[in-house]
């Protein structure tokens, strides 16, 4: 499951948890390359300005817009602390 070279300008008002400018949730095996997100984020449980909860994933070259989603990037890691 691999996503390259993609961008969101949509905004996202979320009624449940788990919600993010450019992905909800990943579960895993998720690779997600050169991805860009710009647009609002309503706030809510495990939710954040880029992505709402990750498990096993692998992000390279990611950015959003924090002027627009003022949140932490990612709301949940499901696996534990990211390694770098």
């Amino acid at each position: 499951n691999e996503m390259t070279n993609f961008y969101t300008r949509s905004n996202v008002e979320a009624t449940s948890f788990m919600a993010g400018g450019f992905f909800g949730y990943t579960q895993q095996n998720a690779i997600l390359k050169n991805v860009y997100s710009a647009g609002t984020v309503t706030n809510v449980q495990d939710s954040a300005a880029f992505m709402g909860a990750v498990g096993s994933t692998t992000i390279q070259n990611a950015h959003f817009d924090h002027t627009l989603a003022p949140y932490d990037a990612i709301g949940k890691f499901d696996y534990g602390d990211p390694t770098t």
